[in-house]
């Protein structure tokens, strides 16, 4: 919460009192929705994506945080992507991919702190493209 980026701004929700407020409102109106579960499972996601459907809304951003390297590793990964294609999504959805290290230069990359990265992904791009990440 403390970390600056390039810029030496904290950009943290924290950092302002208008930040919080702004994340606190968007939160409020289930704007942004945490979810606790296996990725890769039947229900987590496809809980998600049915809730979105009944409220006639897409995906604008979905935040994986480090979950992805453990799908890959653990072998899960086309599960996740499976349960990813019941959200709503239009061409504008997109994947944030924190990581350290440069800019990958696949994506639109953004610098979040002295040694970490987000890369914006297109969802649907990326689901065309899930088999060949095992």
């Amino acid at each position: 919460m403390t970390a600056t980026d390039l810029q030496k701004q904290n950009r943290s929700y924290l950092a302002s009192e208008d930040s919080f407020k702004y994340l606190k409102d968007i939160e409020t109106r289930n704007m942004i929705v945490p979810v606790v579960g296996n990725f890769a499972g039947p229900k987590a996601l496809r809980a998600v994506g049915a809730y979105l459907k009944e409220k006639k809304t897409v995906v604008a951003t979905f935040y994986t945080s480090n979950v992805e390297q453990y799908l890959l590793q653990d072998g899960i990964w086309n599960d996740f992507c499976s349960s990813v294609s019941t959200f709503p999504l239009d061409s504008a959805s997109v994947f944030i991919r924190s990581r350290r290290g440069g800019f990958s230069g696949q994506s639109v990359s953004v610098a979040v702190g002295d040694n970490f990265v987000a890369d914006l992904v297109p969802i649907q791009q990326d689901l065309g493209q899930c088999r060949s990440r095992r």
